[in-house]
């Protein structure tokens, strides 16, 4: 009869396992999702500032020393 709730647990363990390796498996597509979708966000946002800089007719030199001026101003401030 010892057999009985052992066997019991070794298949609520299997079961544990195969719960566990499934949210694994999906906890990986999650983030390989998410890191999609953040080149994506990436990829956007550096066009829209691409289009911003051809529109106002500027530079990539002279946007980076807009943004280290505006750091710096914020430094001191």
């Amino acid at each position: 009869m010892a057999r009985g709730p052992r066997r019991k647990l070794d298949e609520q363990i299997r079961n544990v396992d195969e719960q566990v390796a499934k949210a694994s498996r999906k906890l990986d597509e999650l983030l390989a999702l998410k890191e999609t979708l953040e080149q994506q966000k990436r990829e956007e946002e550096v066009g829209r500032l691409y289009n911003l800089m051809v529109e106002n007719g500027k530079t990539l030199e002279e946007i980076e020393q807009i943004i280290l001026a505006s750091t710096e101003s914020q430094e001191i401030a």
